[in-house]
């Protein structure tokens, strides 16, 4: 019963990862390419956000479950 409660838990964990990055992810590409920001586009706040957005939905996961099997 432990296992399945603590399964459960670490899927949420890595479903609530992938999802934010992946948002995070599309906020940066709508903010480089559209007028959210400011007109033509805000690259210098938009690419690093994108990058950190694809780095946490790609890498987050895997960190977090090496940190927890060990």
């Amino acid at each position: 019963m432990a296992d399945e409660a603590a399964e459960k838990r670490s899927f949420l964990i890595f479903a609530v990862l992938r999802i934010s990055g992946a948002l995070l992810f599309i906020a940066g590409v709508a903010i480089t390419f559209s007028d959210l920001v400011q007109p033509r586009g805000a690259p210098f706040a938009g690419i690093p956000l994108a990058t950190l957005g694809l780095s946490e939905a790609l890498f987050a996961p895997r960190l977090v479950r090496r940190l927890t099997r060990s």
